[in-house]
């Protein structure tokens, strides 16, 4: 079988093919990224009129570089939620289009699972270490979940204000430094002494694997003020906190639930700093490469041949999604 994916979720067009070995054919992303950074975040309405733009040419360009034809197409896997309303009509309007004129099936996928199941592009042994601890850290999710399986997923801890990706951006900004955060917080904590700032996280009241960011926020906002020779303590102290705080969580779930591995997805998780608070973790910890750390379609292309194996095509009816919650068996 060989599977078309499509992302367009937020603010990466993304064509994917992938195979049903997990092999990746081709992965075709345009990044906007230029396009929003004099806007300190995404502009939706900017972002939607770039999809329709660009998404044509990047079908065009995965086929050809996967070396396959049109009649080569046996599937066809979109996100059709979580994101941005906009952006998503694009992606899910091209992939029903697609579906109805080559005369094959159609599955829609949540953007969110396609992220956790990223890892097994890169880490084929990763189909045997379950039960595990899916985790999510992007600009718009921080969850922990337990994965029963590839396909059968419960979320048991969120964060209850901003995503782990938004914090960063917020204290970048603070700290005058370019969207999106991530990058420049981490090259600037480099130089940094964490031991400088004394910065607390935030817990949640009997949600032992819930997250809170707004206070870290604001600790980071008055510190800022009296940083005058540069942020590069204050931002190694705050990139320290959040990273410590996810791996305290993520060794609190293993052990509460007995879980066998982790699977850790999501823009957040390409820093090399994260994944060195992991390489000493208690179990086997799986990343995806930086590539598919961030938004892209092979792993929407890798969830919909998981999907369709088990649930079938989905309803050419459906629409697209700003918010879906992980339930046990959260499928279509």
């Amino acid at each position: 079988m060989i599977c078309l994916g499509i992302e367009s979720t937020c603010d990466e067009t993304s064509i994917s093919v992938v195979n049903d070995r997990f092999e990746i054919l081709s992965n075709v992303i345009y990044s906007q990224v230029d396009l929003h950074s004099p806007f300190g975040g995404v502009f939706p309405e900017l972002a939607a009129r770039e999809h329709l733009e660009k998404i044509g040419p990047c079908f065009l360009e995965a086929l050809k570089k996967a070396n396959i034809s049109f009649d080569q197409i046996n599937l066809i896997s979109v996100a059709y939620g979580p994101g941005l309303i906009g952006s998503i009509q694009v992606g899910l309007t091209f992939a029903k289009s697609l579906s109805l004129l080559l005369n094959v099936p159609f599955v829609a996928v949540n953007h969110v699972h396609a992220h956790l199941i990223a890892p097994i592009l890169n880490h084929k042994d990763a189909f045997e270490q379950l039960p595990a601890i899916g985790i999510v850290l992007s600009g718009g999710h921080t969850q922990i979940n337990l994965m029963h399986s590839l396909m059968d997923i419960e979320t048991v801890g969120s964060t209850i204000d901003d995503a782990m990706g938004e914090c960063f951006d917020k204290c970048a900004k603070i700290c005058g430094l370019p969207y999106p955060g991530g990058p420049h917080v981490e090259k600037t904590a480099m130089k940094g002494d964490s031991s400088k700032v004394h910065l607390k996280s935030c817990k949640v009241k009997d949600r032992p694997f819930s997250f809170s960011f707004s206070g870290l926020k604001t600790q980071v906002l008055y510190a800022s003020k009296n940083q005058n020779k540069g942020y590069e303590d204050l931002l190694a102290s705050f990139q320290h906190v959040v990273f410590q705080d996810v791996l305290e969580k993520a060794q609190k779930a293993v052990d509460f639930y007995d879980a066998k591995a982790i699977f850790i997805g999501g823009g957040v998780a390409s820093s090399k700093t994260l994944r060195s608070y992991f390489e000493d973790f208690c179990r086997p910890v799986y990343f995806p490469s930086k590539e598919l750390a961030l938004d892209n379609a092979a792993m929407i292309a890798a969830l919909g041949i998981l999907q369709f194996n088990q649930l079938g095509p989905s309803p050419i009816e459906i629409e697209p999604k700003s918010r879906i919650p992980f339930t046990t068996n959260q499928v279509v």
